[in-house]
């Protein structure tokens, strides 16, 4: 997919109007540097594979993962004109509260209050489309991820990483623009680094089971938008808390809890062994990808659990949020 492109694109070691012999001249000297570096990276052991390898079958979904970005801020930039028109309702509640909630420029929160609508809307989207697809895979788990769960690859996990690949594409930016903290600018990175990662494929299984986190997502957000609405005095409102919460706890920490005991468990036999096939396939700069990967479940781990408190205080009534939140 990326050799037609790269082919069409002047070389870098060429005039500004070259000949062509110029060109010619100029691909062979790019192939030989290219040619060079391969070289050197298999005789450290570094790399295994030409060039092309580097995004292994990744090149092959990246324009899902471009289109995907591009719907998202789609979605994003049309919602609240649209909600106008159908739904005019949903809107003149959200600048309501967002009047009712302002201590300086009531204007600047009202903007701040729907640009808020618009990114929760398309987290809420995401979340429920990745959800149906984790369910999907792990109810006809594909049979190569359990003969081979350390390089295996499905289409519908392809077509679902690059999905997922491509939102936190766009919430990457998001984050930084909108200034949603480091946190969620961490999480973007981090999740954008390890949907790539399983693109490649390596470990695509984990990100299978991973992303029935998204789960207890959808509740969240319409929470939240509801929120924004003002509409927080309904069976509706109620119940949507607790399946977020009773959510959270099922997938994330019972079911989340065991997978990862499996992966960690897996990949460090496979890495401390005098054999370790990830280190044999992928080369030896893929030796920290997995130990990463390790200490990043890990972190899930007690993030998720950090997290599973507060919803605890919250239900019992210990922390409240202020009228501000």
């Amino acid at each position: 997919w990326l050799k037609p492109f790269w082919l069409k694109s002047k070389p870098r070691h060429c005039s500004q109007n070259p000949s062509l012999r110029e060109i010619k001249a100029a691909c062979l000297m790019e192939m030989s540097l290219e040619a060079s570096a391969v070289e050197w990276s298999r005789s450290l052991g570094l790399f295994k594979g030409t060039p092309a390898d580097l995004l292994g079958e990744a090149a092959d979904v990246l324009p899902i993962v471009f289109a995907s970005a591009l719907l998202w801020l789609s979605i994003q930039m049309l919602l609240v004109p649209v909600c106008r028109v159908v739904m005019p309702s949903f809107v003149d509640a959200v600048e309501r509260v967002a009047r009712e909630k302002a201590k300086g420029n009531s204007d600047v929160t009202v903007q701040e209050a729907l640009r808020d609508v618009g990114v929760r809307f398309v987290a809420l989207v995401f979340s429920a489309l990745l959800s149906y697809g984790a369910l999907r895979l792990n109810f006809d788990n594909p049979p190569q991820f359990v003969e081979d769960p350390h390089f295996s690859s499905s289409p519908y996990a392809m077509f679902y990483c690059a999905l997922a690949a491509g939102y936190f594409l766009w919430d990457l930016p998001i984050c930084l623009i909108y200034g949603y903290g480091p946190g969620f600018l961490i999480h973007a990175v981090f999740c954008l680094i390890v949907e790539v990662v399983a693109l490649h494929p390596f470990n695509q299984v984990v990100m299978n089971f991973s992303h029935l986190f998204e789960l207890s997502t959808p509740f969240l957000n319409l929470r939240l938008l509801m929120i924004s609405s003002g509409y927080t005095h309904s069976v509706l409102f109620r119940l949507c808390e607790a399946a977020f919460g009773l959510s959270f706890f099922v997938v994330r920490i019972l079911y989340g809890y065991f997978k990862t005991y499996e992966f960690v468990s897996r990949v460090t036999v496979d890495l401390l062994s005098g054999n370790s096939q990830i280190v044999v396939r992928k080369g030896a700069m893929f030796a920290p990808v997995a130990w990463a990967s390790i200490v990043i479940a890990i972190v899930l781990c007690v993030l998720n659990a950090y997290w599973l408190s507060r919803i605890l205080k919250m239900a019992m009534g210990a922390t409240r949020p202020k009228k501000t939140d």
